[in-house]
């Protein structure tokens, strides 16, 4: 008796996942939409497994298009799990994105290379426009409440410059994370850099995050470079200027 109660309820299963598979995606998308802001999708198209969104924002910033490629199982373990890629013209990104019943996301095996420049008004930098190349390898970031809580893997900051107002070289930055029972924990080194930097960020589920370290211009660093370090308040050539900021995102 049990097991055909086991096989009618894989089968009942197998069948909402039919009817959820062929499910237009716009019809679908407006099940969810309230629920995935401030994501927005515009002009989508194909089915609930598999389609795409001529246009995502976030926050009413314009990230591009998207598809994705429904994993109907993933229902059976309490969330929506889909293979999505990013098309934009800052870049492309593909990852694993599993949205939970709880309203939590967990973003795996992501992958993508964007244009700095590009990202720039998501973060509000005001007068420095940062410029190069980003590059996300995480094997794994989840975030709860519109904020990260765990994250593993490396973004490197290629090509890094700042314009303010004019060019600055920064050379490369990576920033190596993890997780610890803290929150997360973002170890900041140069790379071929005139800077020489060494820092650690400890972002904690609530917000709040702490910065600190040192930086240090290289010996064979241009004018410009020591010149912004006179600036920022190293008077001395080869001085150190510590590095301690906290406060929330």
């Amino acid at each position: 008796m049990k097991r055909i109660l086991l096989y009618v309820t894989v089968g009942i299963l197998a069948y909402c996942g039919f009817l959820v598979a062929k499910l237009p995606a716009a019809v679908a998308y407006g099940f969810v939409d309230k629920q995935v802001q401030p994501l927005t999708l515009t002009g989508v198209e194909g089915t609930a497994w598999k389609g795409r969104a001529l246009q995502v924002a976030y926050q009413r910033q314009t990230l591009g298009a998207v598809e994705w490629s429904l994993k109907p199982f993933s229902l059976l373990f309490g969330g929506v799990a889909a293979d999505v890629r990013l098309d934009s013209a800052a870049g492309d990104a593909m990852a694993t994105v599993t949205g939970r019943f709880d309203g939590s996301a967990l973003i795996e095996n992501m992958d993508g290379e964007l244009d700095v420049s590009r990202l720039a008004p998501l973060v509000q930098l005001q007068s420095f426009r940062p410029e190069g190349t980003l590059q996300v390898q995480l094997q794994q970031l989840e975030i709860r409440d519109q904020r990260p809580v765990q994250a593993m893997g490396e973004l490197l900051w290629r090509d890094a410059r700042i314009q303010s107002p004019r060019a600055l070289p920064l050379g490369g930055l990576v920033a190596t994370l993890s997780t610890t029972p803290q929150g997360i924990r973002a170890v900041l080194r140069d790379r071929e850099s005139p800077f020489a930097l060494d820092a650690i960020v400890n972002l904690r589920p609530n917000g709040a995050y702490r910065l600190s370290g040192k930086l240090a211009a290289r010996g064979e660093a241009g004018a410009e470079i020591h010149l912004l370090m006179q600036t920022l308040g190293v008077r001395q050539r080869g001085g150190t200027l510590p590095l301690n900021f906290s406060g929330r995102i």
